[in-house]
């Protein structure tokens, strides 16, 4: 399981700096190496009900996310079937040119994807729920071509359903051997409010919230090696 991390960056325009991870972990060493990004088709999940309003924002963030990594390319949606799957049932087997169904409809040019994420949201018991799913596109059994199916379950709210997209986003880089940043929090120092006070947001900027409100110069915060204690002066 992966554990979430805390930073502290040196911002400038009103933002102080420092960086500490919430747990002592092994230094990420990532290798370039030659060759082609393999690309990724991400048709839009679609959602009902009191999840319809969330589902732009879960598809933006799933998007940026894995765009953000570098790691994969993204065919772009232009080039996308009429009928994206959005369940594992819809998809159809040792077919082809079946308007989106079938693997091989996204493997095939135009569209030139390796894998393929899909799926829906819908609300569950006042929760927003997505079902995601991850298949290789190169691999024709469906049940052999399946990587990732599951549920991610966050409150019925935006920030509810960026939290899932990220978790979504951070499962399929995983499968690639890339660690999550899902829960990472970055602190740091802003004076927008007229003081120099503590904010924290998330790792892609969003969700910024004020931490302090002494109303006077706060500086140097530092997060405990065990993520528990916020220090600063």
């Amino acid at each position: 399981m992966n554990k979430n991390r805390i930073f502290v960056f040196c911002l400038t325009a009103g933002m102080g700096a420092f960086a500490l991870n919430q747990a002592q972990q092994s230094d990420l060493i990532i290798k370039l190496t030659g060759g082609t990004k393999r690309v990724i088709a991400l048709p839009d999940f679609r959602a009902s009900g009191a999840a319809a309003p969330f589902a732009d924002v879960f598809n933006k963030t799933v998007y940026d996310d894995i765009e953000r990594s570098g790691l994969l390319g993204i065919a772009p949606k232009s080039f996308y079937p009429l009928s994206p799957p959005q369940q594992e049932s819809d998809l159809r087997a040792g077919a082809a040119n079946c308007g989106g169904r079938c693997l091989s409809d996204w493997s095939a040019s135009p569209v030139g994807a390796h894998y393929l994420g899909f799926g829906y949201a819908a609300e569950q018991a006042g929760q927003f729920v997505a079902f995601g799913h991850l298949f290789n596109t190169a691999v024709a059994d469906i049940a052999g071509a399946k990587l990732i199916r599951k549920l991610y379950n966050a409150p019925l709210t935006e920030q509810g359903a960026i939290q899932a997209a990220h978790e979504y986003a951070a499962d399929i880089l995983a499968q690639f051997g890339v660690p999550s940043l899902a829960g990472t929090k970055i602190y740091f120092i802003s004076d927008r409010t007229g003081s120099k006070e503590v904010w924290v947001m998330d790792f892609d900027g969003s969700n910024q919230r004020q931490v302090t409100r002494f109303n006077s110069i706060t500086t140097t915060p530092a997060v405990s090696p065990d993520g528990l204690r916020l220090a600063l002066k």
